[in-house]
């Protein structure tokens, strides 16, 4: 897609006495405007990297759906597309590199992966920071190997299962194949696959067991055993492996600032309207920076009330809805908020949002915005958002919502009014990197309490930093690796060296929850292939000592494991010898079609300069001789 760029307005469009981003400083006449847009879920540049529309069902993974799904896998599609491109940039065949390069591309992220370790527990909302902490320090596990269950044929209450039901056949046929293998068919509708009992069975259950089961709410007399798959945390070894390989930073956030100024130790001055005019000028137009970028934005809504205040306007030729409001009052009673993500914008999009007659200047541009509740919802899973809904206080005068709504606090109902709120919360960009991990270790534990135990790296003075504490509103039991990028442990004046150093490795119980207990049961450290370096047995006498009694104390686990092996010892066994050396040849004959780990690269500098050459090989060869 081509874009059109009008100097006049793209200047204008920062100063802080604009009314509104584009529009305000635009001339009378729209025929001298040049309108802008940017949709990067259709741009060619872009397309490619934006996944088809999500639907999160039942369960309260929006955050996870639009930083995992949405933007980690966007921003990992690209990355995995440019670092392509750059691998063969002298490839006479650039049409054919590009071509290839799209190939790579067919795959998408799990919230799955991510849900399950920031919702504490419970099918409710999470926090999108928290989903950053894991990309930051463990990537994203891809949708093949951890297909998303959505909760559909459960119902929910309070973040909590409280009953199951049977799809009919139309319902059943809509779902996705990887959700219709949940299902099992049964008489002339379809239930979700698992353990059901009648009512005498459930009857003669203890009183501890019947929690376990849930009515269905279609067929009197029978029970469903429980599956909460909003606490399934992922324990897939080789997934959680791959996933090291792709990473992000701390995001960058994009926000305007607050009501006043706080400076530490200076009385905060509160902000006038026109220094909050200013800010949220400033705000939208970074969000459109990085749109132009190629980024695409995660955000919130404090409460998501899009829907009341959506109105139809032609975009592109035919109808779409545009909300130009959001309220803080609560839709059904839900008074969460909701996130979603920001994939393009268009300056031309108008809606006379004060009634007045006119479009005015101010009353023009909009946000493309995809939900997560699939493509039944608004514009086939998006929804433009006016700019003016993202400030504060509306600059066109928009009217002010009336009425109230009642809320049940302390057993007491609560009348609220209705007030308009920021259609956007704090937004978020990421940038993905390939990561060239050279060492990674691996704690193998249970524990009852998954959100209380964090494992530390560290190697003399140097310590890893530790991902964000769980948080703990519920136990998790939890069986599988916990996995820790140590490469940047390794680093010296030379670069990354991992070996000839000891790693320590402490499990802690980082929140301090109650009656934590863990076992660990191996340590290991691994190279970027998954090949085991070395390994810390744990005796069956240490895996019993290895617990929290008690969740509240200091106590720390902690284990040293060293990586100290002869240069040339390709297979990690300690010793160079000749099973080594063919390898060792096999490496100097053709170094451009290696599969050797990085690790096992470094061991070939048999004269430790941080140089493979020659001079490495003849030493090897002298040592074999002798």
């Amino acid at each position: 897609m081509k874009h059109r760029f009008s100097a006049l307005v793209t200047s204008l469009a920062l100063i802080a006495s604009t009314a509104a981003v584009m529009p305000a400083a635009m001339a009378a006449n729209a025929d001298e405007v040049s309108y802008k847009k940017v949709d990067l879920t259709t741009d060619e540049a872009t397309k490619d990297f934006f996944p088809e529309i999500f639907n999160q069902r039942s369960l309260g993974s929006c955050a996870s759906s639009s930083t995992t799904y949405y933007q980690f896998t966007y921003e990992t599609r690209k990355a995995v597309y440019n670092d392509y491109l750059n691998a063969h940039k002298d490839d006479p065949d650039q049409e054919k590199v590009r071509e290839d390069a799209k190939k790579l591309l067919n795959f998408t992220y799990s919230p799955a992966y991510t849900y399950p370790q920031i919702n504490g527990g419970v099918a409710n909302g999470s926090s999108e920071q928290d989903a950053y902490g894991l990309f930051k320090h463990y990537g994203a596990v891809k949708m093949e190997d951890l297909p998303y269950d959505g909760g559909k044929g459960i119902s929910f209450k309070d973040g909590d299962v409280v009953g199951a039901y049977y799809l009919y056949e139309s319902v059943y046929n809509d779902l996705t194949e990887a959700e219709k293998d949940l299902f099992e068919k049964y008489g002339n509708m379809y239930r979700r696959k698992g353990e059901y009992i009648s009512q005498k069975e459930y009857d003669d259950l203890s009183v501890a067991d019947k929690k376990y089961y849930v009515p269905v709410s279609n067929d009197a007399g029978r029970y469903w055993r429980i599956q909460r798959i909003y606490r399934a945390v992922p324990r897939d070894e080789k997934a959680l492996f791959e996933a090291l390989k792709w990473r992000c930073g701390s995001p960058e956030i994009i926000q305007a600032k607050t009501m006043t100024d706080r400076i530490p130790g200076v009385v905060p001055r509160k902000f006038t309207d026109e220094e909050i005019k200013e800010n949220d000028i400033k705000a939208l137009q970074d969000i459109k920076t990085a749109l132009d970028n190629g980024n695409i934005v995660v955000t919130s809504a404090s409460k998501f009330n899009f829907d009341s205040f959506k109105t139809k306007v032609k975009v592109n030729g035919k109808e779409e809805w545009v909300t130009y409001q959001n309220t803080n009052e609560m839709v059904d009673g839900d008074d969460s908020g909701h996130s979603f993500t920001i994939v393009g914008y268009d300056d031309s999009i108008g809606f006379d949002i004060n009634d007045d007659g006119d479009i005015e200047p101010g009353e023009r541009g909009a946000f493309k915005v995809v939900n997560s509740w699939g493509t039944g919802y608004a514009n086939d899973g998006y929804i433009w958002v006016m700019y003016d809904a993202v400030y504060k206080k509306s600059f066109v005068n928009c009217p002010a919502p009336t009425g109230t709504f009642i809320t049940h606090e302390n057993d007491k109902e609560v009348e609220h009014n209705i007030e308009r709120i920021p259609a956007f919360n704090a937004r978020f960009v990421i940038n993905v990197e390939k990561k060239d991990i050279k060492l990674v270790t691996e704690v193998e534990l249970m524990t009852n309490n998954f959100y209380d135990i964090s494992v530390d790296n560290s190697c003399g003075t140097h310590k890893l930093e530790s991902p964000r504490a769980k948080g703990t509103t519920s136990t998790v039991v939890y069986s599988g690796p916990v996995f820790s990028d140590i490469t940047e442990l390794c680093s010296d004046e030379r670069g990354n060296r991992g070996n000839g150093r000891s790693f320590r490795v402490n499990v802690n119980n980082a929140n301090k929850g109650g009656n934590t207990k863990v076992v660990i049961k191996n340590i290991y450290v691994k190279d970027d292939k998954g090949n085991v370096v070395a390994v810390e047995n744990i005796t069956p006498d240490d895996q019993v000592a290895a617990k929290f009694q008690a969740g509240g104390d200091d106590t720390s686990i902690d284990r040293y494991i060293d990586v100290l092996l002869p240069r040339g010892d390709m297979n990690y066994d300690g010793k160079f010898d000749e099973e080594d050396y063919d390898t060792v040849e096999a490496y100097y004959a053709d170094p451009e079609n290696s599969d050797l780990s990085l690790f096992q690269i470094e061991l070939l500098d048999a004269n430790d300069d941080g140089i493979n050459d020659e001079t490495d090989l003849a030493i090897f060869r002298d040592i074999m001789v002798k």
